[in-house]
C-alpha cells in the first residue's frame, strides 16, 4: 500500500542525490540516474496514495524524455566526432600531418555544427520533458495542499526555457531545493486520507449511489419508483 512517509523519504532523498550526485566526477550520471529512479518511486507512491494517476502518468513521461534528451545528445555529439575522425584529426595536428589546415578547420566547424543542433534538439527536448515535469507537480501540489510543489514545478519549467541563456541552470538548481523542501513538507497520511463519496442510499439494497443514479448499480432497483422521503442523504 502506498505510504505518503515513503513518499517523503524517497522524493527528498532522490532529488538531494540528483544534485549531490551532478558534481561528483566520473559517477554523475549514476547519481543523477538513482536519484530520479527514487523520485519517481515517491511520484508513483503519491499518485496512488490520492487515486489522481495522472500524476504518475505526467511525471513519467517526463523521466522519459529527460533520458531522451541526454541519450540524444551523446549520440549526436559522438556521432560527430567520429565522422571528422575523430582523436586521430587532432593527433594529425601535433605530428604535422595535417598539412591543409582550412579543411582540418571545415571538419571543426562541421563538429561545433553538428553538437550545436544536437543541444538545440535537447533543448526542446527538455522544454517538453520540464512542461509534464510542471502539470505533475501541479497536480500534486492540488492533491496535497503543499503549494511548494507548484513552485517547484514552475521555476523548473522556467529554468528548462532560459537554459539557452545558462541562467536555466541556476533557475533548476533552486528549484531541485525548493522540491526537496516540498518532499518534506507532505502532511501526514491522516491528513490526506480521501473524503468520504457523496451520495444517498439505495433504499432497496442499502447501499451508497451517485445523487443523480437513475438506477443502482448493485441491485438494479429504479429510483423513478421512490419517493424523496425514502432516500437517505449525506
Amino acid at each position: 500500500m502506498a505510504k505518503m512517509q515513503d513518499a517523503q523519504l524517497f522524493g527528498g532523498i532522490g532529488t538531494l542525490l540528483m544534485i549531490v550526485g551532478f558534481f561528483i566526477p566520473y559517477i554523475w550520471f549514476v547519481g543523477v540516474m538513482v536519484g530520479s529512479i527514487l523520485v519517481l518511486i515517491a511520484v508513483k507512491h503519491i499518485a496512488d496514495f490520492t487515486g489522481d494517476k495522472q500524476i504518475f502518468d505526467e511525471y513519467l513521461l517526463s523521466f522519459i524524455i529527460t533520458i531522451l534528451t541526454i541519450v540524444t545528445i551523446i549520440s549526436l555529439t559522438f556521432f560527430s566526432f567520429t565522422t571528422i575522425g575523430g582523436f586521430n584529426t587532432f593527433q594529425g595536428i601535433e605530428t604535422q600531418e595535417y598539412y591543409n589546415l582550412f579543411s582540418f578547420w571545415n571538419e571543426i566547424l562541421s563538429l561545433l555544427y553538428a553538437c550545436a543542433i544536437g543541444l538545440l534538439i535537447g533543448w526542446i527536448l527538455m522544454i517538453i520533458g520540464a512542461l509534464y515535469f510542471k502539470r505533475s507537480y501541479h497536480r500534486i501540489a492540488k492533491q496535497t495542499d503543499v503549494e511548494l510543489f507548484k513552485t517547484a514545478g514552475t521555476m523548473y519549467f522556467i529554468g528548462a526555457l532560459s537554459l539557452i541563456f545558462l541562467v536555466g541552470f541556476l533557475i533548476i538548481f533552486i528549484a531541485k531545493i525548493i522540491e526537496i523542501n516540498a518532499y518534506f513538507s507532505l502532511p501526514k497520511e491522516s491528513a490526506l486520507s480521501p473524503p468520504l463519496p457523496q451520495g444517498r442510499r439505495c433504499t432497496a439494497c442499502g447501499r451508497l449511489i451517485p445523487e443523480d443514479a437513475v438506477i443502482c448499480p448493485y441491485c438494479g432497483k429504479s429510483f423513478q419508483q421512490f419517493s424523496s422521503d425514502e432516500s437517505k442523504h449525506y
